[in-house]
């Protein structure tokens, strides 16, 4: 009876040995997948990297860019105010004028109408 109990605990000895080096092996596998998995992670992060620092350099130019035809835009408001003032005030010259010119045609009238 001794002989079969250990022939019998050889053999689950045996299978459990089988079944930790299987156990292993298919943990070893998936260790190398997650290192694949990190390797591609760093890769993506290394690319996010890249495009954060292409954004802020794109970022920059939009500033730039906003700023200078901001500036442009108020030189382009200011030179549009000083046309219509200018404007403004040569319609109301030609206001008076007509104005002096008419009273002229009336002094005319009333002269030519005299002799």
């Amino acid at each position: 009876m001794e002989d079969k109990t250990f022939e019998l605990l050889e053999k689950i000895y045996l299978e459990l040995r089988q079944f930790k080096q299987e156990t292993n092996e298919r943990f070893d596998g998936i260790d190398s997948k997650f290192d694949g998995i990190d390797s591609k992670f760093d890769g993506i992060d290394s690319r996010f990297d890249g495009i954060d620092s292409r954004l802020d350099r794109v970022e920059g130019r939009i500033v730039k860019i906003e700023n200078d035809h901001g500036q442009k835009l108020n030189a382009l408001l200011d030179g549009y105010k000083q046309n219509s003032e200018a404007i403004t005030q040569i319609n109301h010259k030609l206001d008076r004028l007509t104005d002096r010119v008419e009273n002229q045609e009336i002094k005319l009238q009333v002269l030519k109408s005299v002799k």
